[in-house]
């Protein structure tokens, strides 16, 4: 399953797999006017019938033009990044997960982290593809495929909260993040973030980085209380080509 990259989109193969037809990325430059007329046309030449599309969020004229196209904006991604500058201690009881195989409930906790995500909400993508995208997520950062760690928290011998690390150069991210519905409001969460950002510190980042939905109020009020910074907005789209 193979498109040719053109001036206006890139096909992507992994997740034109997953989903079981075509899907590509569309190129932001191409959002204007006759542009994105041509762009469209483009994408049905290719058979294209999912394209997403990203900008930043005070863009009000590219986005306006996916609007009046009938595009579903589908997420306010939100991008917090926070400088390592001190040493930071890994809070007790935070273990790193003894992998490489998922156990139901980490795998229950990667489903529960992605509540918001764009590919369960909108409700044109088929519905096997949000928990196959988190599932295959999850199993391949145990097996430290696209993670460098994964950190987990136990309560009463129950697995409480969990997050996933990987690090590059002086960027160190977080990726999935979720804390069971029975042990929120325990500062658990917290404790994560924290050993995060001493996992990463540890491994010479510098900064860490962390996106979410903007719609995820908590994830957001909690960032910020952890001392990271709002750095990036953006209008994700999905656009379903006719």
């Amino acid at each position: 399953m193979t498109v040719p990259e053109t001036r206006d989109f890139t096909f992507l193969p992994w997740d034109s797999e997953l989903f079981g037809f075509r899907v590509a990325r569309l190129h932001t430059e191409c959002i204007s006017g006759e542009g994105l007329d041509k762009a469209i046309a483009s994408l049905q030449a290719e058979g294209i019938r999912l394209a997403y599309a990203s900008l930043p969020w005070s863009d009000n004229t590219a986005r306006a033009l996916l609007d009046k196209l009938g595009a579903s904006t589908v997420d306010r991604k939100v991008l917090f990044k926070k400088c390592l500058s001190a040493p930071v201690a890994t809070p007790e009881g935070v273990e790193p997960w003894p992998g490489p195989e998922c156990s139901p409930e980490l795998e229950a906790l990667a489903l529960a982290s992605g509540h918001l995500s764009r590919f369960l909400l909108d409700p044109k993508i088929p519905r096997h593809v949000f928990p196959d995208l988190y599932l295959r997520w999850i199993r391949r950062s145990v097996r430290g495929e696209i993670a460098d760690a994964v950190l987990v928290v136990n309560e009463n011998r129950a697995l409480a909260g969990m997050v996933t690390l990987a690090c590059d150069g002086d960027l160190g991210s977080i990726g999935l993040i979720a804390v069971a519905d029975a042990y929120r409001g325990r500062g658990i969460g917290r404790r994560l973030i924290v050993a995060a950002e001493a996992f990463c510190a540890e491994r010479k980042s510098k900064w860490l980085h962390v996106v979410t939905q903007g719609a995820n109020q908590a994830a957001c009020a909690l960032y910020s209380a952890c001392g990271f910074a709002l750095a990036e907005e953006h209008a994700v789209y999905h656009v379903w080509v006719p």
